[in-house]
């Protein structure tokens, strides 16, 4: 079990986002073909993964 604390658990979801989101968004558009319904796929599996992570989500890289 890790000691990780909420505010470390919502940095490597970010650094995450960061890393991965081009390649994870590419890969919704061309599932879904749609940019809009990929793009907010996108969004909601990282609000969701920040939330789970224990960090303060909700509001995570939402535009």
């Amino acid at each position: 079990m890790s000691d990780d604390s909420p505010t470390q658990a919502r940095e490597r979801v970010e650094e995450v986002y960061r890393s991965e989101s081009r390649h994870v968004l590419a890969m919704l558009i061309r599932l879904l073909g749609d940019f809009d319904a990929a793009e907010e796929a996108l969004h909601e599996a990282f609000v969701a993964a920040t939330e789970q992570s224990g960090g303060a989500g909700g509001s995570a890289h939402r535009g």
